[in-house]
């Protein structure tokens, strides 16, 4: 069974130049500070997320940003990969329980792929959502976003459940 996780594809700068600074050792004498040299170029430009359509496939499992970018806000790629990780492990004890192989791909598309999309997906709805709204600063906004919020926080039993969702506790 293989395990991939790679680096989310993120924009790396919003601007359209990166500045750099580099240590010219060759040109300096020995001892001397370091010089720093600016150069420009253009910013890349890469998309936000960008999940897999699959994470398994015989014998192969992604997880983490492997199988999912999404928006560093809260650092709930983390909590995802965590989430993948537990549900992976949990799948491939379930597969040995049952004298199964643990790359058999109907296994894992039943106890890791289906469940973890589903989280990943509603996580990164919820996040959207979130980005959305508090990029809006016009009109009656900020009071709609702090009535809302307001209301949310009155209700325990509804916050403590999304504070659960997001920290990975619950599915």
């Amino acid at each position: 069974m293989a395990l991939l996780s790679h680096a989310a594809m993120l924009p790396l700068f919003s601007t359209s130049a990166i500045l750099t600074c580099c240590y010219s050792a060759a040109v300096l004498p020995l001892f001397s500070p370091p010089a720093f040299l600016p150069l420009f170029s253009p910013a890349p430009i890469l998309p936000l997320l960008s999940p897999a359509g699959r994470y398994v496939a015989p014998r192969l499992a992604l997880v983490g940003d492997a199988a999912h970018a999404i928006h560093p806000m809260a650092g709930q790629g983390l909590n995802l990969g965590l989430g993948d990780a537990a549900a992976l492990a949990a799948a491939l004890a379930h597969a040995r329980e049952l004298g199964r192989d643990v790359g058999d791909v109907s296994l894992l598309q039943s106890r890791y792929e289906s469940p973890r999309q589903r989280a990943n997906v509603t996580m990164s709805a919820a996040l959207e959502v979130l980005w959305q709204g508090f990029g809006v600063q016009l009109g009656l906004a900020g009071a709609a976003r702090s009535a809302g919020l307001g209301m949310l926080n009155a209700v325990g039993p509804l916050k403590n459940r999304i504070m659960q969702f997001a920290m990975g506790v619950t599915q």
